[in-house]
């Protein structure tokens, strides 16, 4: 009877394992980051002072209703910046319902200059503008 008990104890632990790791699993698969596609980017001017905020709405867009932005990620070379949107998405039960948003970004230097800054989308395409800073 103890030999029953123990080998039942084992299989019941080793059930309990082998789901826990596919749940971890699936829930991993269920969340993750994505770089957005980038429809447009407005401004009301494109020349703003030294130490001054110039806000800038990025919309882009959010494949379904699991997804929300996370960051923008911005990699700066001098007066060149790239800039993409990274959306995070949670869930695996999604509302395939593609929507644009926007977000503010709000553009800010020490250093008077010309900065071109390049929105990236992931198809390759990219939305580029033009800022001057006096």
């Amino acid at each position: 009877m103890r030999y029953f008990k123990g080998i039942a104890t084992l299989i019941l632990l080793g059930t309990l394992t082998l789901s826990a790791c596919s749940s971890d699993n699936e829930a991993a698969d269920c969340e993750r980051d994505q770089h957005a596609l980038i429809a447009s980017v407005e401004s009301e001017t494109l020349t703003v002072a030294v130490n001054y905020d110039l806000p800038l709405d990025v919309i882009y867009g959010i494949e379904n209703s699991c997804g929300a932005f996370k960051k923008f990620e911005i990699e700066k070379n001098g007066f060149d910046w790239n800039i993409k949107v990274i959306n995070h998405y949670t869930g695996c039960e999604c509302s395939e319902v593609y929507r644009n948003e926007t977000q503010k970004l709000y553009f800010r230097v020490t250093q008077p200059g010309t900065y071109t800054l390049t929105f990236n989308s992931p198809d390759g395409s990219a939305i580029q503008k033009v800022i001057i800073v006096t």
